[in-house]
């Protein structure tokens, strides 16, 4: 079979237009399996076999995706909702008020919306599975390897997050069920510890993310019923007649950029969501985008609504997580409790299925194993790796004090996965060689070095306040 010339695009970085169509490219595509129900990080073994090299690795044909577009929305949607969720309103009150918070949130939402159509035409090309390989077929292979690292430091802090939340919301359950408070079954590090044992650890094991499309489900719709409960408790007027508390908001503009890191944290599904573009069914730009398209809607109005009402209840008193302002006898704000570990136990799976990716690509890069060494270790090298970073997070989370100084520090990483590497990207795909710049070309210059300034001024701010937050109270003591 007579083969067709790969275009300059791959021949070096930024050497044509991603909108070139890749199958003017595409080579032989004889399987090299006939299997196509492996998990995404060894989806290669599936994939059909290309001569094209890029930065020393074969451009691939993904299988047919099995993921339906409907269970696509929630898996990207839930790997934003969780911990984002509870500390909106904290946000919403660090900005300076309901106006000026929806008015970042929105404008911020502009870029993260532009970076999903910027990775899903990189993941089309490339036939990418992973983040970090679009990364690795855009960039090369040392920005993926310092890609990995960042992405293993923010989905390991996600992770601490999504277990602190656990912990405060089984406690306060099982103090309303059981009448008692100071027993050793209600402290916060036995619940996390006992769920993630029984119920995490299970769902986090599995070679396939498809699995995980299920439970993401009615994360969904536990999202949806705790923004129910924070808009009902203001419109009834029970916590705020009862405490008189005030809403007027001052902010000064350091304060106003706290904000910042929750939203980025709160919206940071990009890294998953190349994962969920590679097992989309019917896959295409246009139906990806579109899902991706509703789960930022379905995040927005749920941000929204629980950040304006949860903020307009509780004023200058809302908590890093909303639920610890409501009291423990409250019957319907337990039943959210209940829902937002329901939340958390697809978000948390999802971030550990692509933190495995990460932990497994370094691995086996610093090994240096061939295809079929990786595959015949595949399952005692899942279990390990999953092993080692549950008991990771558990050590860490017992000693966190709260889910605000988790965001705050990881907050700035989000900021990366969403501005500087999309904007890095987007660069790569106009050729900078040519002699005259078309103004197609100049607009995508100048749009990625947007992502990059707005990306590196948000990662180096917000870095620098998240510990410089940390170091006064401890000067104080």
């Amino acid at each position: 079979m007579e083969k067709s010339k790969s275009p300059s695009f791959l021949e070096s970085p930024g050497n044509s237009s991603i909108n070139q169509d890749f199958s003017e490219y595409s080579t032989d595509t004889t399987p090299i399996m006939t299997d196509a129900d492996t998990s995404l990080p060894h989806m290669s073994n599936t994939h059909k076999q290309s001569d094209i090299q890029y930065a020393g690795v074969a451009v691939n044909t993904l299988p047919p995706g099995t993921v339906p577009a409907y269970r696509a929305v929630f898996l990207i949607a839930n790997a934003a909702l969780g911990a984002g969720l509870l500390n909106f309103p904290q946000a919403y009150m660090r900005a300076g008020g309901v106006e000026i918070a929806i008015s970042m949130q929105f404008g911020l939402l502009l870029f993260i919306i532009g970076a999903f159509l910027i990775l899903a035409r990189c993941a089309n090309h490339s036939q990418a599975t992973t983040y970090q390989d679009v990364i690795l077929f855009m960039l090369g292979r040392r920005v993926k390897e310092v890609t990995q690292i960042f992405i293993a430091i923010y989905f390991f802090g996600s992770a601490i997050t999504y277990m602190i939340i656990i912990g405060e919301q089984l406690s306060s359950v099982i103090m309303y069920a059981s009448g008692k408070s100071n027993v050793w079954y209600v402290d916060k590090r036995f619940c996390f510890s006992m769920f993630a044992l029984i119920f995490l650890l299970p769902l986090c094991l599995p070679r396939r993310l498809k699995a995980l499309s299920y439970t993401s489900f009615f994360g969904g719709i536990g999202a949806f019923f705790i923004t129910f409960v924070i808009v009902l408790r203001y419109f009834d007027g029970t916590y705020s007649k009862e405490q008189n508390l005030p809403v007027d908001i001052k902010s000064d503009w350091k304060s106003s950029f706290g904000a910042v890191p929750v939203i980025c944290f709160g919206f940071q599904c990009h890294v998953s969501s190349v994962a969920v573009y590679a097992e989309l069914k019917h896959r295409s730009l246009k139906r990806f985008f579109s899902c991706a398209m509703v789960a930022m809607a379905v995040c927005s109005v749920t941000y929204s609504l629980s950040g304006t009402f949860g903020l307009k209840t509780f004023g200058s008193h809302t908590n890093a997580d909303i639920l610890e302002n409501f009291h423990e006898d409250d019957v319907l704000v337990n039943v959210a409790r209940v829902a937002i570990v329901f939340i958390l136990l697809s978000s948390f799976a999802i971030v550990s299925f692509c933190a495995r990716t990460v932990i497994d690509g370094i691995f086996l890069t610093f090994r240096k194993m061939t295809a079929e060494e990786a595959e015949r270790s595949e399952r005692p090298r899942r279990i390990i790796e999953t092993l080692g970073w549950f008991a990771g997070i558990l050590l860490l989370a017992s000693v966190v004090p709260d889910i605000g100084v988790a965001i705050s520090m990881i907050g700035g990483l989000a900021s990366l996965f969403i501005f500087v590497f999309p904007g890095l990207c987007l660069l790569q795909t106009v050729d900078l060689k040519k002699p005259t710049l078309l103004t197609s070309d100049k607009l995508l210059i100048a749009v990625s070095f947007i992502y990059l300034v707005v990306g590196a001024f948000i990662f180096g701010e917000v870095t620098t306040l998240a510990i410089m937050q940390e170091i006064k109270p401890r000067q104080l003591q």
